[in-house]
């Protein structure tokens, strides 16, 4: 993981980016409860107080998120996927068309472009696919302005890891 986390940071900054890393292992984020105070009793924040909070004023200031975690059965980390269902508070709690869908619109006007960034132990089809549609979604539920998926592997050279990243956003529209 630490060569992909070097690789986005790496690069980003390569592009002319501020980068702030955070490392979810290392924080304390309790379950989503589905209360939906975040979005009724405290609009835009988690009733829960542990650093899930800390972590959205991070997310919904950002023009550009990058989410490393090892693939498990196609899926985040269940410390990502944590993570992510406490960002509920930055939609709002209405819904809206868009195209053929409805999504949730975001609460915060900040146009923000989501990189998923996959690592493997080795390639995987249905984990690959299944992960490029989760990711797909996220960025879609999200509302993010451009979004790409990348996987790493670990049985593959380090340098990989940069050239992955780099392509995945670009390919996400983040210019230098």
């Amino acid at each position: 993981m630490r060569p992909a986390v070097e690789a986005s940071d790496s690069v980003l900054r390569e592009m002319g980016h501020q980068v702030e890393t955070v490392r979810l292992k290392d924080k304390r984020i309790a379950q989503c409860r589905g209360c939906f105070g975040c979005w009724v009793r405290t609009p835009g924040q988690c009733i829960i107080d542990d650093d899930a909070n800390e972590i959205m004023r991070s997310f919904v200031s950002s023009h550009v998120i990058v989410l490393l975690t090892p693939v498990t059965f196609g899926g985040h980390s269940s410390q990502l996927k944590k993570a992510l269902d406490r960002m509920l508070g930055s939609a709002l709690p209405y819904l809206e068309r868009c195209g053929r869908d409805t999504r949730h619109p975001r609460r915060y006007d900040i146009a923000q472009r989501m990189v998923f960034v996959g690592l493997l132990p080795e390639r995987d089809h249905e984990a690959q696919v299944t992960y490029r549609e989760l990711s797909k979604m996220n960025a879609l539920n999200f509302r993010a302005t451009g979004w790409a998926m990348a996987l790493v592997f670990s049985n593959e050279r380090t340098e990989m890891a940069s050239i992955a990243v780099r392509e995945d956003l670009l390919q996400a529209g983040v210019a230098p």
